[in-house]
């Protein structure tokens, strides 16, 4: 009998070849190439599934396509896995086999023979020499002891370095992780290859794990060129037994050696200190000092305070990131970006228009506006990534031929060299040079990594020739916090993960060396964001190009009908009328202040405004009337645009100011009859529309110069109108946003700040 089965199910059994000749016989041409491409972790996928609908009996080994598959479907999410799985019927491997391909991963503390491994093979596979940049840090994890079996976690562990390391008390519990991960400079993988569960470490010890990963990862066959650390007191100390200074007296002697050699090939390693981090400090340094002396005149951090005291009155910015929480940022202080967003052109650029202006305010703003604009082309040469970029953010590459190239360099030397002078004379009001003083260390930073960057690129690209250019980015820390951000990620609302979860998850990241995280680290990973674009019928857009006769014949004819191409709503509430009034009595007397009133920055900034809605009607609107009435040469209210503008902003015309002047005044209106924090329900997009159109009805000069191409078209279909209620709705979806983020802006949440107090207890 069961020799009688054997033959029944060989006889049903699907053979997964044949089954490929079958389809390809029952297909057509056309579609055999899509049959052909069938990726090999498809093809096991899809033999299982027949395997299953013919009862027959699935192969439990798993091939090395399918097992990939699997492992990456369960890192991104173990639920989507159990989902996956559960559809269909089981084909994918159970969690526990997955567990079970873990255990077989050298995922101990230590530095890692897996990922040391996988860096020789990656050197083998390519036939130029790979460069790396080795960074370390530190992560705060919860002190809690577990026992799992035999083995016990949550204790101090060098993973077999203790009797190389001097250690107080191995029976401490653990309250960090040390982590050290390499970075391809002339390659695109990072892998973390080693780390230690500590309590905390001393300069020597730390010295000799720094050494001994240089030995290891040599002996894998990649040339490292860097060292990239934090401004932790430790690392300081490390950095001088390393190199052999003495911070003072260097600078006294301005010779600053910020290299060591290699303990292998004695070749230059150098040290750069994370710029993010000395971006935060220098940020902490003038606000707890509140005034530094630059060049013989105070920088002062009132000024910041005053911009946002200026933009708050008046409910509009001038195109910058600030806001309560960059002034409040005690209660967020490892945000790089708050940091980044202060000392950034667009405040710089914000403070020099109202200098321009005479607000009283900047008269003197002068100092604070060239310290912002150094350190933020400082910051942007340290973070150089792409030969794509321009300006600062280009980085520096090697090139005899190229006289572009050449001229690009010299203007980084100079502007390193500039950084340089204006950070060594910096001073305490009490006279004390700042890289003397106790707030010294984001200074001395920026200053190392300036020597360090520029003597990286003679050393690699112009007199050794092994690297075309110097991507500074790889040498920053940004990479090892979006790892940490991965591993908070994989314990879900748990971000403060144990010594035993840290194991788990070291593991997971080994096999999968793709890292991705979310918003909620110190910093965010540069990915591009793909955005939905959802359109409707009665679009003022749709219409106007709907009515240009180039494209009329592959578009839909226009429903004309209140319902769906109404202009101007004629049922006007109470309200509606009073408001109206209101803004007409108030237009006729400008001389009384008024919560409507617009002062001349608010009339400056709705320019600036103005330009971004004309950028994206012109992406949008297909009629060449229609998009020359929106632009001018020139603007009398342009002076935001002009200083921002480096050759890519756009000078709305004089008719799209005035009707984003008009909208401006409604919802200043609203706003106040709201009681000035946020618009009520009633005043809805489409009420706000409503109500600006109306205020509109009287003013017939609107684009005169559209004049005769109004009258190709009928009244209904007049473009004049439709690119009005276009321009209207594209302002006021600009300012309601704002308005929006701005009531959640002032309420300055301690969620941040007790999250990382509670991590940074261990618990």
């Amino acid at each position: 009998i069961k020799r009688l089965k054997r033959k029944i199910k060989q006889k049903f059994k699907a053979d997964f070849d044949t089954v490929m000749v079958s389809l390809k016989s029952k297909l057509d041409k056309n579609h055999l190439d899509v049959l052909e491409q069938i990726g090999k972790s498809n093809k096991e996928f899809l033999k299982r599934i027949i395997l299953k609908c013919n009862n027959n009996k699935v192969n439990k080994q798993y091939s090395p396509e399918l097992r990939s598959f699997a492992l990456t479907l369960h890192y991104y999410s173990p639920k989507a896995y159990d989902y996956v799985r559960k559809k269909f019927d089981c084909i994918l491997p159970h969690p526990k086999t997955l567990y079970k391909w873990y255990t077989s991963i050298n995922g101990n503390p230590g530095f890692n023979s897996e990922a040391l491994k996988s860096i020789e093979e990656r050197c083998k596979f390519v036939n130029y020499s790979l460069f790396g940049a080795v960074i370390f840090d530190e992560m705060d994890i919860k002190s809690e002891v577990e026992r799992v079996g035999s083995k016990m976690y949550g204790l101090v562990d060098f993973g077999g370095m203790e009797k190389y390391i001097a250690i107080d008390d191995p029976n401490k519990l653990a309250k960090q992780v040390l982590v050290f991960t390499v970075v391809c400079i002339n390659g695109s993988w990072k892998i973390p290859f080693g780390y230690f569960f500590i309590d905390s470490l001393k300069a020597d010890a730390k010295k000799f794990l720094i050494l001994k990963s240089l030995e290891l990862l040599h002996a894998s066959g990649i040339f490292i060129t860097s060292l990239t650390f934090d401004g932790a007191a430790v690392n300081m100390s490390i950095m001088k037994q390393l190199t052999g200074f003495h911070i003072d007296k260097e600078y006294q002697n301005n010779n600053l050696q910020t290299y060591f050699l290699h303990p292998v090939t004695e070749k230059k390693v150098f040290i750069f200190l994370d710029p993010s981090h000395m971006l935060k400090l220098v940020r902490n340094c003038l606000g707890d000092f509140r005034t530094i002396i630059a060049e013989d005149e105070e920088v002062s951090w009132k000024y910041f305070e005053q911009l946002h005291t200026i933009q708050e009155k008046e409910g509009l910015h001038l195109a910058n990131k600030l806001r309560c929480k960059h002034l409040n940022y005690r209660k967020q202080k490892m945000k790089v970006r708050l940091a980044a967003q202060l000392f950034s052109n667009s405040v710089a650029d914000s403070m020099t228009v109202l200098k321009n202006m005479n607000i009283s305010l900047f008269k003197d703003s002068i100092a604070i506006i060239r310290f912002i604009n150094l350190f933020n082309d400082l910051f942007d040469i340290m973070n150089s990534k792409s030969l794509k970029s321009s300006h600062f953010k280009k980085p520096l590459q090697y090139s005899k031929e190229n006289e572009n190239q050449q001229n690009h360099n010299n203007i980084i030397f100079e502007k390193l060299l500039e950084c340089e002078k204006y950070i060594l004379n910096l001073e305490t009001k009490n006279s004390e040079k700042l890289i003397f003083s106790k707030r010294k260390v984001g200074f001395v930073g920026f200053l190392i990594c300036i020597y360090s960057l520029q003597q990286l690129y003679h050393e690699l690209c112009e007199n050794e020739k092994v690297l075309k250019y110097i991507p500074s980015y790889k040498m920053s820390q940004d990479h090892i916090e979006l790892l940490f951000g991965c591993i908070r990620a994989h314990n879900g609302c748990n971000n403060n993960p144990t010594v035993r979860q840290f194991v788990g998850i070291f593991k997971k990241i080994l096999v999968h060396h793709e890292l991705r995280t979310d918003n909620t680290g110190n910093c965010i990973p540069q990915e591009n964001i793909s955005i939905l674009h959802i359109t409707s019928k009665i679009d003022p857009v749709n219409v106007i190009n709907m009515t240009t006769p180039s494209i009329q014949h592959v578009l839909p004819e226009i429903n004309n009908n209140k319902e769906d191409g109404s202009i101007i709503d004629k049922n006007i509430d109470r309200d509606t009328e009073r408001l109206l009034t209101l803004i007409k009595n108030f237009d006729t007397h400008s001389y009384v202040t008024h919560p409507c009133t617009v002062s001349e920055i608010a009339e400056t900034i709705i320019s600036y405004i103005a330009g971004s809605v004309v950028r994206f009607l012109q992406r949008e609107i297909k009629c060449e009337y229609c998009l020359k009435a929106l632009e001018s040469s020139t603007s009398s209210n342009s002076s935001l645009i002009s200083i921002k503008s480096r050759g890519f902003l756009i000078y709305p015309s004089s008719d799209v100011i005035f009707i984003c002047t008009k909208a401006e005044k409604i919802i200043k209106m609203c706003l106040h009859e709201s009681g000035g924090k946020f618009l009520l329900k009633k005043f809805s997009d489409q009420f706000l529309m409503n109500l600006v159109k109306r205020s509109l009805i009287s003013c017939n000069l609107l684009f005169s110069n559209l004049k005769d191409h109004n009258n190709n078209q009928s009244t209904l279909e007049s473009h004049s109108i439709y690119l009005t209620e276009a321009i209207i709705k594209k302002f006021i979806k600009i300012r309601l946003h704002y308005i929006c983020s701005k009531t959640v802006d002032k309420s300055i949440s301690d969620r941040q700040k007790f999250t990382k107090l509670i991590q940074h207890k261990h618990q």
